[in-house]
């Protein structure tokens, strides 16, 4: 479950939203129904939530909506096989395109109002005079349907086909410059950051692909949805991403780490559209509940930022613990040569491992003290919430000369970040690790094949000795049968 809500719920459709257009100053929105009978383009008013205007033209599904700028014209697009321009005042319609006997799937307005481009289920992209509704160009390249479209800041038009490529298209000669061949299935969605830097495609291969506007190069490849992506939006700063797929979710994406921060759950469905609004602080959602939900992103950044400091944490903790680790293995070497006695010799140093809560359950400053006057143990270590040093210090200075590890395994122990430390960074060191346990449950899993103890809570003497033997056993000291 998500811990955002909505800050804003559209309702007033019949069925899912097929498609959704915002205008450049994030104040109106249009959208469009995903199955019949809601065969209607709405516009909304985003400051209040009201349904300025509902058109109910086409005859079929209108499978995509775009606005001009200044929000006084709606281009839709139909499986009814045709494209209009409506007049938001007067909600008529000024112009009406047939020219093709397929589907139409997308449909894009240029930037000086001058051309609307379609796409369909044939391989070529339509360019019409958007003052006549006549076909001014065919775009030819494509070898299958043409699922998708997006108009770059700088003019030129991106496509997504069935035939599983994304072409660049330059509208002034209307001929592709780049094909982008790296998804393996249909790529369904395509959109351009605001700064021209990024294509950002979605396909039913599950992925979402990054790639170099300028180059065409693939910058990298996100996964994480468990079906085909079906939209995608970049944030307009160009960190992030969001995509939807037909398995329901919504997801936000940091785009330079990859890492999903941020995941809406609604039902399985063939359409769920998403945009970002223009100022970046809200993330729009058509969803198959007949709604349009308004989210707060700039409260979801702020998730991402928090989780990006703790992936920053996390990070420099693995390098100070790797560095401990090194230090520890140089001091265990040295140790090693400064002792040349036999081990038969050698009085043993026990390393004790455990969670501070769980002192009173083994009574771990008597056991140590009982275990320390035994023949062989010359001196038992066990940090002590008294001492001056932290935990993570008293480890790095003892684990390196101790010669073994007793491991007192509890829910809390197992739960314990400097537990789990202790006894890894002990089995990277090879030292020889003792488990005791009450509850078998709570021994880590690499370590359960090692020979451990039972610990008896009713017989205090019966596992200093039990323990102390297993220590000597360990450490090759044990002198009996």
């Amino acid at each position: 479950m998500s811990q955002f809500k909505p800050v804003k719920t559209l309702k007033g459709h019949m069925r899912g939203i097929k498609s959704l257009a915002i205008t450049p100053d994030g104040n109106l929105l249009v959208s469009s129904g995903a199955e019949s009978p809601d065969h209607s383009i709405r516009l909304w008013n985003l400051a209040n939530g009201k349904n300025t205007i509902t058109i109910n033209k086409h005859k079929n599904v209108v499978s995509a909506v775009d606005i001009s700028s200044d929000g006084s014209k709606i281009v839709s697009g139909s499986y009814d096989e045709t494209s209009k321009i409506w007049d938001v005042a007067s909600e008529k319609n000024l112009i009406n395109i047939k020219g093709t006997n397929y589907r139409i799937y997308s449909v894009v307005l240029t930037s000086d109002e001058n051309f609307i481009i379609t796409s369909s289920a044939e391989e070529d992209i339509c360019k019409w005079d958007a003052s006549k509704g006549k076909l001014n160009a065919l775009l030819k390249g494509h070898d299958d349907a043409v699922l998708c479209l997006a108009l770059a800041p700088n003019g030129e038009l991106v496509s997504g086909s069935a035939d599983n490529s994304i072409k660049v298209w330059d509208l002034s000669d209307n001929d592709f410059t780049k094909s982008l061949d790296d998804h393996s299935k249909d790529v369904n969605a395509v959109t351009v950051s605001s700064d021209g830097k990024y294509i950002i495609s979605g396909s039913s291969d599950r992925t979402i692909k990054v790639w170099d506007f300028n180059s065409g190069d693939l910058i990298k490849t996100i996964e994480g949805h468990e079906k085909g992506v079906i939209s995608v939006a970049i944030s307009p700063d160009g960190n992030f991403i969001a995509s939807s797929s037909k398995d329901g979710a919504v997801i936000v994406w940091e785009l330079e780490s990859s890492n999903k921060i941020v995941q809406l759950n609604e039902q399985e469905c063939k359409d769920l559209p998403v945009i970002f609004t223009p100022d970046g602080n809200s993330l729009i959602s058509g969803n198959p509940d007949k709604t349009i939900k308004v989210w707060d992103f700039a409260a979801m950044k702020a998730e991402g930022e928090r989780q990006k400091a703790e992936r920053e944490q996390r990070e420099k903790e693995e390098v100070e613990r790797k560095a401990r680790i090194e230090k520890m293995q140089v001091e265990a070497q040295a140790s090693a040569a400064a002792q040349p006695e036999s081990p038969e010799k050698k009085e043993v140093v026990v390393f004790v491992s455990y969670a501070t809560a769980d002192e009173p359950i083994f009574k771990i400053g008597a056991l140590s003290e009982a275990l320390t006057v035994k023949d062989g143990v010359k001196d038992v270590l066990y940090w002590q919430e008294d001492m001056h040093d932290n935990i993570v210090k008293f480890m790095s200075d003892n684990l390196a000369i101790c010669d073994v590890v007793l491991m007192f395994c509890t829910e809390k122990y197992v739960n314990s970040g400097p537990c789990t430390e202790e006894w890894t960074t002990a089995k990277m060191l090879n030292k020889p690790l003792i488990p005791i346990f009450i509850n078998p449950d709570y021994i880590p899993p690499l370590v359960k094949s090692s020979l451990g103890y039972p610990y008896n809570t009713e017989d205090f003497k019966e596992n200093i000795e039990k323990i102390y033997t297993l220590i000597m056993k360990k450490t090759g000291k044990y002198k009996g049968k």
